[in-house]
């Protein structure tokens, strides 16, 4: 198991303890608004951090449509917040 450091439509990069190769395929798992959205997805760059940790890029391979669009509705929703947040004058 592992987290998300980076997320878009049509990938996510993550920090994993397992070794992971380039090419290897992995089953992702995003809980998105209490909804699960599952996707197969394929290793396109592994690095190893200080903490001996795999930090991955992944690029999904199969998502449905109506499933990307929440992913990507979910990113804009938080990069909404974020903008927000940092203006600090609260216009949307």
């Amino acid at each position: 198991m592992g987290y998300a450091l980076d997320l878009s439509g049509g990938g996510m990069k993550i920090k994993i303890a397992e070794e992971v190769k380039n090419g290897d395929y992995v089953i992702t798992q995003l809980k998105i608004d209490d909804e699960d959205i599952i996707a197969l997805s394929r290793v396109v760059r592994v690095e190893r951090d200080k903490e001996e940790k795999y930090i991955c890029g992944l690029s999904f391979l199969s998502i449905e449509g109506n499933e990307r669009e929440k992913l990507i509705k979910y990113i804009f929703n938080e990069m909404r917040k974020t903008l927000k947040t940092n203006r600090g004058d609260g216009r949307e």
